[in-house]
């Protein structure tokens, strides 16, 4: 099965979205806000465009924009890892993480987006910053990294769990 998408298409969507990052992280124009929200999609498997993953991204841009009405959009794109946005405002990046889990816990599906939070000096304020555990699986109730790191689900039984999470969104 092929989505016309490589391991290298990866890497490199990966290698671009850091570029963007380190320029928006850098002092600057943009250096006077406090914190940076990246938000993304997380879907598992080569496919990152699974039905649904469009308009679940766009509410949930929406969504960070009625919660931070104050968020000043830096820039919106795609690439082989799908859709991504960063928008930076003048709050407390650790304040910012904590109202981000909220909204990523906000629905089922907010189990595949992610709202990574940077400070000015670009450092990324994760769960362990807050002393939380780290995501949970989306399939059991293990911690992700572990199902993950010892393969415990078949790729279409997470795939499965990751088209249910979407249907929702999908028209």
């Amino acid at each position: 099965m092929s989505f016309g998408k490589s391991a290298n298409d990866f890497l490199l969507a990966r290698e671009g979205r850091q570029a963007i990052l380190s320029e928006v992280l850098r002092p600057g124009e943009w250096g006077k806000q406090r914190a940076t929200v990246f938000l993304s999609l997380n879907n598992p498997g080569p496919d990152k465009s699974l039905p649904g993953s469009d308009v679940l991204f766009k509410w949930m841009l929406g969504e960070l924009f009625v919660v931070f009405p104050e968020l000043t959009p830096v820039v919106e794109g795609r690439d082989a890892l799908g859709p991504y946005a960063l928008a930076s405002l003048d709050m407390d990046p650790v304040e910012l993480k904590k109202r981000c889990i909220e909204l990523e816990t906000s629905c089922a599906a907010g189990r595949l987006i992610d709202l990574d939070v940077y400070s000015a000096r670009g450092i990324q304020i994760d769960r362990q910053h807050l002393s939380l555990p780290g995501r949970v699986c989306l399939v059991c109730d293990q911690a992700a990294v572990e199902c993950i790191r010892n393969k415990r689900h078949s790729f279409d039984e997470v795939i499965g769990k990751v088209n249910e999470l979407l249907t929702p969104f999908r028209a």
